[in-house]
């Protein structure tokens, strides 16, 4: 069973993950220069991972009988639309940075050793590794080699 804390600090995960900029951008369209699809798989792959940890998050908080809301993207992210993923990268990365700090603050708030924490530290590594793999794109210009 979780605490109320840690049933709260789940429903935030959801709603990072759910209404995150790598989602909306699949929702936006960003303009990709030809020969570049693989900046589009690289995004795509970061969408799908946080798809699946909403999935993953809401069951476990909906199986303790707690109602989840996903929320809404920030009205920000409506200026977005048809950009150049070139010229998005940069405001994705700081994103991205923005993201993995505000689970890692999460991360701190619960005690080690629970389901919850396990679940926070989970999302953190995957976030990590998502900004590492923008990071590459952005270096390169291309797509990251691991």
């Amino acid at each position: 069973m979780f605490s109320r804390h840690e049933i709260n600090t789940l429903r935030e995960i959801v709603a990072m993950h759910y209404r995150s900029m790598p989602n909306y951008l699949m929702y936006a369209h960003p303009w990709f220069k030809p020969g570049k699809s693989q900046q589009l798989e690289i995004l795509r792959s970061v969408a799908n991972d946080q798809s699946h940890m909403v999935e993953k998050v809401v069951h476990l908080v909906e199986d303790q009988g707690e109602p989840v809301a996903m929320g809404e993207f920030p009205m920000e992210f409506t200026g977005y639309h048809d950009l150049s993923f070139s010229y998005l990268l940069k405001i994705l990365l700081g994103y991205q940075e923005r993201f993995v700090a505000r689970l890692e603050q999460l991360g701190e708030s619960l005690e080690a050793g629970g389901m919850a924490k396990n679940l926070v530290e989970e999302a953190i590594g995957m976030a990590i590794g998502h900004l590492e793999n923008l990071r590459e794109v952005a270096d390169n210009k291309g797509v990251p080699t691991a």
